[in-house]
């Protein structure tokens, strides 16, 4: 009789060590859950971020290749066929652009033209050397919120920060 009771005893005392371990499994998923997906936002957002600024940097390189193919005037704005090269790879990706500037020698000193009114810092940083013949370099801007998602607003980390920019540029040598 002794043993029948023992065995229950044992009986028991495993079925509540196995209720215990069930619950601590659970446990360790409902903290772990948050940070796992805080984590996979965190590199989805960033996936997204650096797509789109590859869509950026291709509108300006295919902005500055029509700008170093067509008749530039010296003064005024950005002429109407690189803004819509420029406007044809970004709205593919829904980016608005902001502001272009467009710099270039041809045939002349030194010409700059600009089109868009947000501010996108100082205009005289050198990215690259310029060459020594006729070229064009043009600089694209786009409000960060457009660029950039906010996946992390849900757990409470806000990138949405209004008046940031991004840009790029891309200097070509004339093909006229």
């Amino acid at each position: 009789m002794k043993s029948r009771i023992i065995c229950k005893a044992r009986r028991a005392g495993r079925a509540a060590r196995t209720r215990w371990k069930s619950g601590a499994a659970a446990l360790e998923l409902i903290l772990a859950t948050p940070v796992f997906l805080i984590f996979l936002l965190a590199v989805v957002q960033f996936g997204v971020f650096f797509t789109r600024m590859q869509t950026v940097a291709l509108a300006c390189r295919n902005g500055a290749e029509v700008a170093s193919e067509v008749t530039l005037p010296p003064a005024g704005e950005v002429p109407d066929d690189v803004l819509a090269a420029i406007d044809q790879q970004l709205l593919a990706s829904n980016i608005v652009r902001c502001r272009v500037r467009l710099e270039h020698n041809a045939g002349g000193p030194q010409s700059v033209l600009i089109t868009g009114a947000c501010d996108c810092g100082p205009d005289t940083v050198l990215v690259a050397p310029l060459p020594l013949d006729e070229y064009v370099r043009i600089t694209v801007c786009v409000p960060l919120s457009q660029v950039m998602p906010n996946l992390l607003a849900t757990f409470g980390w806000s990138v949405d920060c209004p008046g940031y920019l991004a840009e790029c540029t891309t200097v070509m040598r004339r093909e006229l």
